[in-house]
């Protein structure tokens, strides 16, 4: 889905298409969610709040999956190199450290997913697990929303910018049409020259 179809949705339907957008995608609607509330589309108090509920959704979601997935793991994990010395490995570590690796791995863009999919196979205590996507989630999504926000002053004069510059090229095109048929043309034309 593209960056402007994104906005366009959330614009349209506000908060109740920005909790599944922000499930599937986080980061980049947060920003877009963001710039939104600059541009008074969104409330930023409560996007914010959606944006956060949706996230922990999201995480809760991904846990449920590798809790899920723990079961066919055990069954079938040794045709994919998973066997139960690397389960029993993964147990071992979320009950000695789990809360800095969901804790760290939620910072982390890109591998998080892994992180929350092990705390689930690890069948790591839910309270907690809430509570430590918790707390990187909300000054995370605070982060991505203030990026959207103070850029969409900067987008808005984009924006405004570049709809001065077409409206320019819009003039000289025309300017050098009406030069090319009115002057050039007659000139030529009362020169005795060929047209091309």
């Amino acid at each position: 889905m593209q960056l402007e179809q994104l906005r366009s949705l959330i614009e349209i339907y506000t908060y109740f298409i920005l909790f599944p957008l922000v499930v599937v995608e986080g980061p980049i609607v947060t920003i877009i969610a963001g710039f939104l509330t600059h541009v008074k589309v969104l409330n930023f108090y409560t996007a914010y709040i959606v944006i956060v509920v949706a996230d922990i959704t999201g995480d809760i979601l991904w846990y449920s999956l590798g809790r899920f997935a723990r079961g066919a793991v055990e069954r079938f994990g040794h045709l994919i190199g998973l066997g139960e010395e690397k389960l029993r490995g993964v147990d071992k570590h979320f009950g000695e450290n789990g809360h800095k690796t969901v804790l760290f791995g939620k910072l982390f863009l890109g591998v998080e997913v892994a992180f929350l999919i092990g705390a689930g196979m690890a069948k790591y205590n839910f309270k907690k697990y809430v509570l430590y996507i918790l707390l990187p989630t909300l000054p995370k999504s605070l982060v991505f929303m203030l990026i959207g926000y103070f850029s969409g002053g900067a987008f808005v004069f984009l924006d405004s910018l570049l709809k001065n510059i077409f409206l320019s090229v819009l003039v000289v095109l025309f300017g050098v049409f009406v030069f090319y048929f009115a002057v050039y043309r007659f000139i030529i034309r009362k020169l005795g020259a060929k047209f091309i």
